[in-house]
């Protein structure tokens, strides 16, 4: 079977990072509100434990009462930590989830790259195609104004060979009327020169004859 390729994720809007970045600033900033608040538990403890111990070092005679007092509030502060020690794990997989997600959205940002590169090299070569189209098209332009200038070139010498041959043919009728011309002259010259003859050799046998 033909995988399909995956369509190429779209780039995240100026909007959306502008929006995942608050959420990972939001986010960051409850973390250290966390740990800001677990600190702050923790000294809180410390004096309130500090101040119930207090009175025992001054005391010794109500040690056994105020450690029986405390013991529930070790309990409640056992508990507590185990809690803030969910609640760490917890942080802790969200950030895990967290870097995972991220490493997610680096991953499809990287793929958006590489098929944004390969959609501008792909524009190019239809750049390219496009050019070359172009550069064949005025190729074949002038291919055929040059077949234009030929054809006209050509029609030119037809009417330039027709022009010759009607000056032949008006030539030819000219030179044959020239012809028919002198023809005619020369008959009559003969018919002359018959006429002439003849009269001489009349003349002749009358000064001849007694």
């Amino acid at each position: 079977m033909v995988k399909k390729k995956q369509p190429a994720l779209a780039e995240p809007s100026a909007e959306a990072k502008l929006y995942i970045g608050c959420l990972v600033e939001e986010f960051r900033q409850t973390l250290s509100g966390i740990k800001e608040g677990t600190d702050a538990l923790r000294a809180e403890w410390r004096r309130e434990l500090d101040a119930r111990l207090e009175p025992l070092r001054i005391k010794l005679d109500v040690f056994v009462p105020m450690v029986e007092e405390l013991v529930p509030a070790v309990k409640q502060l056992a508990a507590d930590v185990n809690d803030l020690k969910l609640g760490q794990i917890r942080l802790e997989q969200g950030q895990s989830e967290l870097r995972q997600d991220v490493a997610g959205l680096e991953q499809g940002q990287s793929e958006l790259r590489q098929d944004v590169a390969g959609l501008k090299q792909g524009q190019l070569r239809l750049e390219q195609g496009q050019s070359e189209l172009r550069q064949d098209v005025a190729g074949l332009k002038q291919g055929q104004l040059r077949l234009e200038q030929g054809q006209s070139e050509l029609r030119q010498d037809v009417a330039g060979l027709k022009q010759g041959q009607l000056r032949l043919e008006q030539g030819q009728t000219v030179m044959q009327q020239q012809l028919r011309k002198l023809a005619g002259t020369a008959d009559r010259h003969d018919s002359e020169i018959v006429k002439l003859t003849e009269t001489r050799r009349l003349a002749r046998r009358k000064t001849r004859s007694p």
